[in-house]
C-alpha cells in the first residue's frame, strides 16, 4: 500500500483475460436456441478474429454453434475483473437484440 497525500493506492497484478458471453447454436432437433458459454481464460489479450475459435455450447451439446455475442474480461489477483477494451463483440449470424435477459 502507498500512501501520498493522505490517499491510499493498491496495485494489483493482471493475471489473464476471460471471454464471456452468449452464443446462438442450432440443437439437434432443428432449433435455434441461445446459452451462456463457459468462461475461457488467456495469458494474453486475444484479436478479435481468434475469438471465434473459443466460442462454446457449455456442454449442452448442439449440431452447430452460428454465433456469440462476447466481452473480454481483464482478471486481475483476488479474481477482480475488469472489462478489456475488447467487448460488446458480435462473432457470426446473432444479433445482441435477439438475447433475452
Amino acid at each position: 500500500m502507498i500512501e501520498t497525500n493522505g490517499e491510499k493506492t493498491l496495485t494489483v497484478k493482471l493475471i489473464k483475460y476471460r471471454l464471456k458471453g452468449v452464443v446462438k447454436l442450432i440443437d439437434w432437433y432443428d432449433k435455434i436456441g441461445y446459452i451462456e458459454m463457459t468462461p475461457v481464460d488467456f495469458i494474453s489479450l486475444p484479436k478479435k478474429e481468434d475469438l471465434v475459435n473459443h466460442l462454446n455450447d457449455a456442454g449442452f451439446g448442439c449440431q452447430k454453434i452460428v454465433g456469440g455475442y462476447v466481452d473480454v474480461w481483464e482478471v486481475y489477483e483476488h479474481n477482480v475483473e475488469v472489462l478489456s477494451e475488447l467487448n460488446d463483440v458480435t462473432i457470426g449470424d446473432i444479433d445482441k437484440n435477439e438475447i433475452q435477459k
